[in-house]
């Protein structure tokens, strides 16, 4: 018996320690109470966190959208600019175009009348030419021919 005895002291022994190592774990564990109000404490934690990340969002989206109105707004002057430019280049080369037409009618028009005037003045007959033109008529006058024949008289 004295061995059985001295085995129970020994099983005491090892349940008294094992009884230790978990008093010593149970201070540390959470109540009930303890979980709960952890819970709530992070509910209220995520509440908050979202509020401030739904202000932050709206910020960042404002701010975006003032930028994205701002380079609009810049984006359309600069198209109108584009616009403008392209309408008064294309004037340039319109009244460009007209001014080099008109200059080359005018220019056309000249050579006509130069040509016009280098041709009557060689069709035109030289001082020699002309008196032998007008003894030739002087000759011809002396001697009626039948186109110059006074007219008849009238009955």
């Amino acid at each position: 018996m004295d061995a059985r005895v001295r085995a129970l002291e020994s099983d005491m022994t090892e349940i008294k320690v094992t009884l230790r190592e978990i008093a010593t774990t149970l201070q540390h564990v959470a109540t009930k109470e303890d979980v709960a109000n952890l819970r709530t404490e992070l509910k209220g934690d995520i509440a908050e966190l979202r509020t401030e990340l739904k202000g932050e969002i709206a910020d960042v989206r404002s701010e975006l959208t003032g930028k994205f109105e701002g380079s609009r707004a810049d984006l359309q002057k600069d198209i109108q600019s584009v616009r403008s430019d392209a309408r008064e280049v294309g004037l340039k080369t319109m009244r460009w175009s007209v001014g080099a037409l008109s200059l080359t009618l005018i220019l056309g028009m000249a050579a006509v009348e130069t040509l016009h005037q280098v041709r009557t003045a060689w069709s035109e007959p030289t001082p020699a030419e002309q008196s032998a033109r007008v003894d030739a008529e002087a000759g011809a006058s002396a001697t009626p021919s039948p186109a110059q024949e006074p007219p008849a008289p009238a009955q």
